[in-house]
């Protein structure tokens, strides 16, 4: 082989020795472009700068729009503090579910930067050409009106993330799959499902109207329920639990149906709450769910149920009367008359603090009371329960101005309650005249040990401990 052969063989060797470095290099920085460069923690939102976050001042969110599912929904915050949906209806909104779309905005971090410049066939691979969601927040930072933007795309099954862009910059970035939970949004899931908002204790009044109920109840001053027609005590436990049912349902749908189909309901309810609008109901059951004209104030829904659910108030006023001889709050007990044959005893508590319990007998004589003895007197008589009632008094029930008697009053001596003890008229069970006259039957062995003298009430040393010797 000739000399100059030799050396462009050589040339040969050299250049494609170097051609294969150079594609290995190419190679390595390739896969090193595509590898998702690993950055520290920062928030998904950047509109407030960390320094701000960490000195205590967060966006304060008043607007939130999300569209997702090819519908937008917009939830504005209210004026009591609450969210309601502005778009594409006016209606409450589901409070924790707009919180928790906030709160994600305000706390979720970027995992990785995945593509800084990606081109239209990697947004399409992301999802995000076009995106799953999109959402715009609006409020302020410092005083200063900050906007919001976001867009999801699809989450990467191999770890559940999710790949996000955010204030309208190109970059691509994955993200925690939560975020994704608590952003992409329809507007039933942002909308308040509750069929009632309002808790027994908030209320004042309730009116029920259907084939077997037919009742109303009002609060009276001293906070315990009545009938408002007769003024009978009201029991609070069913009350209570038929209205916590209730408010436990929650809205399958929000059907287009018409307000005249409402006209002739199953059950018609009026909920008085002690501030704000009544609250009006009327059910409409029909095969398999039960429809519900929700009416409070300028809000009008119509609700899907499930079926028969306004039966929860259907229930006859005897269900509802006060089996408790006579309802009164014991701490709000500050004297006790109790007469009979023997006399009257006067029984007042010393200190005007409920929770104080120092009691005097001041009839016939003067003197500290027991007070064990006059507590167990009051918790008695405030739980004493009718085991059935009588339509009437009979002469022989002896309930006459002979019979006896304990008042309970206040401390500024209203009477809180009257009870009359008649004769028992079979074994075990008591004639007792209750609230508004009314006459029951209870169980006599709850009343064997009731004091009716001042002896039994007086917390003084017996004659044979004064005569003792006092102990050095």
């Amino acid at each position: 082989m000739r000399q100059a052969t030799k050396t462009l063989v050589g040339l040969a060797v050299l250049m494609s020795v170097a051609g294969g470095l150079a594609w290995l290099a190419w190679k390595s920085e390739s896969r090193a472009a595509a590898k998702p460069r690993k950055t520290a923690p920062t928030t998904l939102v950047t509109t407030v700068p960390d320094e701000l976050r960490d000195a205590g001042a967060p966006i304060e969110f008043s607007r939130l729009a999300i569209t997702f599912e090819g519908a937008t929904t917009e939830v504005e915050r209210h004026v009591d503090g609450g969210w309601r949906l502005i778009s594409p209806v006016h209606a409450p909104a589901d409070k924790p579910a707009v919180d928790g779309a906030l709160a994600q905005l305000k706390r979720a971090t970027v995992k990785a930067t995945l593509d800084e410049h990606p081109d239209h066939a990697a947004l399409e691979k992301f999802g995000l050409a076009p995106f799953v969601f999109r959402v715009e927040a609006r409020g302020l930072a410092q005083g200063a009106p900050v906007t919001v933007l976001l867009e999801g795309g699809v989450e990467n099954p191999f770890d559940g993330s999710i790949f996000v862009r955010r204030d309208g910059a190109p970059t691509v970035y994955s993200a925690e799959g939560g975020v994704r939970y608590a952003l992409a949004r329809t507007t039933f899931d942002l909308r308040d499902k509750q069929v009632l908002a309002v808790d027994e204790p908030a209320l004042a009044g309730v009116k029920v109207k259907s084939a077997a109920a037919d009742w109303a109840v009002e609060r009276g001053p001293d906070g315990l329920w009545a009938f408002a027609d007769t003024h009978e005590a009201a029991d609070p436990a069913p009350l209570s639990a038929m209205l916590a049912l209730l408010g436990a349902q929650r809205a399958q749908a929000f059907p287009e149906v018409a307000k005249a189909r409402f006209e002739h309901p199953s059950l018609d309810a009026t909920l008085t709450p002690k501030a704000g609008a009544p609250v009006r109901l009327r059910f409409v059951d029909e095969p398999g769910r039960t429809l519900l004209l929700r009416e409070e104030g300028t809000d009008v829904t119509v609700l899907e149920l499930a079926a028969q659910t306004g039966h929860q108030l259907d229930r006859p006023r005897a269900d509802l009367k006060d089996p408790v001889v006579f309802r009164f709050k014991k701490e709000l007990a500050a004297a006790l008359e109790l007469s009979s044959p023997a006399g009257t005893v006067v029984v007042r508590r010393q200190a005007v603090d409920a929770s104080a319990q120092t009691w005097r007998v001041t009839e016939p004589r003067d003197g500290p009371a027991k007070v064990l003895k006059v507590g167990a007197l009051v918790w008695t008589l405030s739980t004493l329960r009718a085991k059935s009632w009588l339509p009437r008094a009979l002469p022989a029930h002896g309930l006459d101005g002979k019979a006896r008697s304990i008042t309970v009053r206040a401390a500024d001596g209203k009477v809180l309650a009257r009870f009359r003890f008649g004769h028992e008229v079979g074994p075990g069970t008591l004639v007792i005249e209750g609230a508004a006259g009314h006459v029951a039957l209870v169980d006599a062995e709850r009343l064997t040990d009731l004091p009716w003298t001042a002896d039994e009430l007086l917390d003084e040393p017996s004659l044979s401990d004064a005569g003792r010797p006092a102990v050095p």
